[in-house]
């Protein structure tokens, strides 16, 4: 689902199916802004998305969604700080990005 040589933003579904999708991010301390995490479909799609307007924290989004063999799915972040806000790198839960097959499309 993943290629590190090609593409290497995206997670890719090989067969068709149902699909669910999930990102994380955790926000480094900050003023208070627009944050948001987008899971987004074949570069245009927009399929999940989650808005704060904290100061730091988490986020997360998780959809299940219809794939074809070939779809593939993006995951953005966006802030609106005129400070620059970063996403903290934890080896262990920033940034996450998976796809896992869950069952033949109807």
């Amino acid at each position: 689902m993943h290629d590190n040589a090609t593409n290497d933003s995206r997670l890719t579904a090989p067969i068709d199916g149902i699909y669910e999708i999930t990102a994380q991010i955790q926000w480094q301390a900050a003023l208070a802004s627009e944050h948001e995490l987008i899971i987004r479909r074949n570069g245009s799609a927009d399929i999940a998305l989650t808005a704060d307007n904290t100061s730091g924290g988490g986020q997360s989004a998780t959809t299940q969604v219809q794939l074809h063999a070939g779809d593939y799915v993006e995951a953005f972040v966006f802030q609106e700080s005129a400070d620059g806000v970063n996403v903290e790198i934890d080896s262990e839960s920033s940034p996450e990005f998976g796809m896992t097959w869950l069952a033949p499309g109807p």
